[in-house]
């Protein structure tokens, strides 16, 4: 089982600060400083998974973003760096639409 410590206390010869994780493997008297941690393994991984993917729906979608602003740098003729990012290229696409 794991604890997390909820205020500054002395238990087990050290000192805990509020936050600490404790964990018991044995059914021992855990002082009231201590709330227990309930989480089920599952649910922790499937909200990464869900995290996952919409990070990296994200990470497709500004990557297509680039492509699409690469491609009318291309198309208004105006070079452009492989390095540059979705501000650059919509700066270099706005002073080409002015002319400059």
């Amino acid at each position: 089982m794991k604890y997390r410590c909820i205020r500054k206390c002395y238990f087990d010869e050290k000192l805990w600060l509020e936050g600490d994780i404790f964990e018991s493997k044995t059914d021992e008297n855990i002082p009231r400083h201590f709330e227990k941690i309930e989480t089920d393994k599952e649910d922790v991984k499937e909200d990464t998974k869900a995290i996952t993917k919409e990070e990296e729906t994200k990470v497709l979608t500004e990557e297509e973003e680039i492509e699409r602003l690469r491609a009318e740098c291309d198309r208004l003729g105006k070079p452009y760096d492989g390095r540059w990012g979705k501000f650059k290229l919509e700066q270099v696409i706005v002073l080409a639409k002015k002319g400059l």
